[in-house]
């Protein structure tokens, strides 16, 4: 019994599309690497944060508790900037999807992630993996906490679960 592969007339038409694969693929790309395509792709005006460079519009009212502002997004993560107001907290919750890490810029934070405290500083961080809850409570800050939240898978806000006690 002949298979496929050994049917010398199907040869030839299995090469063609072969042939016409590679070239299809060489024609829609052309002569440019994986990188380069990437590097087209990326924006590259919102590299860096800066808290003092953020819009005014942006920043937490005085009659607000807490802000979440999308800042970038890539393919495969997202930032945002989370600010909480000095007598505010960020409820239980947990994401199913996403790892998030969070990085202190200004104010001060208890990070409690499955019941271990973390302390958030200006230039620390804590890494919460994906469904682990966690809490987010400004501690002895004299001003609102700010923290650059960044998700992978980029973060679509529907499937925070929050947790009830």
């Amino acid at each position: 019994m002949k298979t496929y592969f050994q049917n010398t007339t199907a040869r030839p038409a299995l090469y063609a599309v072969a042939s016409i694969t590679v070239v299809l693929a060489f024609l829609t790309q052309g002569c440019r690497t994986r990188r380069e395509i990437v590097l087209e792709q990326t924006d590259m005006t919102n590299m860096s944060f800066e808290y003092a460079r953020m819009p005014e519009g942006l920043r937490l009212d005085e009659d607000e508790d807490a802000s979440f502002v999308l800042w970038n997004k890539t393919a495969h993560q997202s930032h945002h900037v989370l600010q909480l107001a000095a007598e505010a907290a960020l409820k239980e919750r947990f994401h199913r999807r996403h790892d998030m890490t969070l990085h202190g810029v200004s104010g001060r934070a208890i990070v409690s992630v499955e019941g271990t405290r973390h302390i958030l500083d200006p230039g620390t961080a804590v890494f919460v993996p994906r469904m682990h809850a966690y809490t987010v409570i400004p501690h002895e800050s004299p001003g609102n906490l700010v923290a650059l939240m960044v998700y992978s898978p980029p973060f679509d806000g529907r499937e925070t679960l929050v947790l009830e006690k």
